[in-house]
């Protein structure tokens, strides 16, 4: 019994990634929540919609997939804003018609240049009152 249960799990989970490829999908494994997340052509700041509008609670948590909509195949600059309002952009992120493409913490091949940016004024405010007070 143990045998024909592998087996059946061996026939069904490819056939549950294919249907997942099927549909172009950004795969968040930065450390953040993603709140907002946009494409634009690679070099321009043409930022198509907000594409986490696309998800039921509208945000992308660590790990989650998110289905990208309206987007044909190409290089894009991505730019995410996290939950903790720290807004990110993403160079020459290659997308394909369908398939899934990951945004990580820290790129590993160091092709996509990232610039990161807080406009929390709260938190601007405390690094300057704990840079003052080190010096």
């Amino acid at each position: 019994m143990h045998a024909f249960s592998f087996a059946f799990a061996l026939l069904v989970i490819p056939g549950v990634a294919n249907a997942a490829n099927n549909k172009l999908q950004f795969w968040n494994l930065t450390a953040n929540t993603v709140t907002e997340f946009y494409l634009a052509p690679a070099g321009t700041e043409d930022w198509g919609k907000n594409q986490t509008k696309n998800d039921p609670d509208g945000s992308v948590d660590h790990d989650e997939r998110l289905v990208i909509k309206d987007t044909p195949a190409g290089t894009y600059d991505a730019k995410l804003t996290d939950k903790t309002g720290r807004t990110c952009v993403v160079k020459n992120v290659e997308v394909k018609e369908k398939g899934v493409f990951p945004i990580e913490r820290e790129p590993v091949d160091r092709l996509h240049e990232v610039t990161c940016a807080t406009v929390d004024v709260h938190s601007y405010l405390a690094r300057l009152f704990v840079l003052r007070h080190a010096l």
